[in-house]
């Protein structure tokens, strides 16, 4: 959002009413709409970090179905952010009244609620907001990977080692006391 408000276009939406009680009126802002996209990626992208294969698993790319899932929703979550239309207009994110789709929600067509009528974001934001999905992701796979799984390889090969050594050691004990 940081990166949103210091953006020359952005005007931050102000109600006229104290009621935020409809969230169909309230939600068609830009703010709203970066929260949706960036969070929206992010779960993408932290499955993507969290089957990482360990010790007794394999790695994620021999996961077909997944790699199919992640690849599928990568880029319709890619294609909702730069290209505005009627895949995008259906969550009301780059959306201009002229493709605001029927609504099942309430059960007719609801214009864009806001005063520029549109949701739709410059391309340099929307490029900035690909660019940020893109090193988060980087950023949640190097931490999973590197930090998260090579710490426990690394804990569970010292375990391993000394269980082995205790292993060694013990049999050797037990046979001193059998032979007094």
């Amino acid at each position: 959002l940081w990166i949103l408000f210091h953006q020359d276009w952005f005007q931050c939406r102000r109600w006229e009413n104290s009621d935020v009680s409809n969230l169909v009126v309230i939600g068609d802002n830009y703010e709203s709409e970066t929260l949706f996209l960036v969070m929206g990626y992010q779960y993408i992208s932290t499955a993507m970090a969290f089957n990482f294969g360990y010790e007794f698993r394999q790695t994620w790319w021999r996961n077909k179905c997944f790699v199919g899932f992640c690849s599928l929703f990568t880029a319709i979550h890619l294609w909702v952010t730069l290209v505005p239309g009627d895949l995008s207009c259906f969550w009301r994110v780059n959306c201009e009244n002229d493709h605001v789709l029927y609504s099942a929600a309430i059960g007719r067509v609801l214009p864009i609620q806001n005063p520029f009528h549109t949701t739709v974001m410059p391309v340099s934001y929307r490029w900035i907001l690909v660019i940020l999905m893109i090193l988060n992701t980087f950023a949640n796979i190097f931490w999973e990977y590197f930090v998260v799984n090579g710490t426990r390889r690394r804990l569970g090969k010292k375990r391993r080692e000394r269980r082995e050594r205790d292993r060694l050691v013990q049999p050797k004990v037990a046979d001193d006391r059998s032979e007094a």
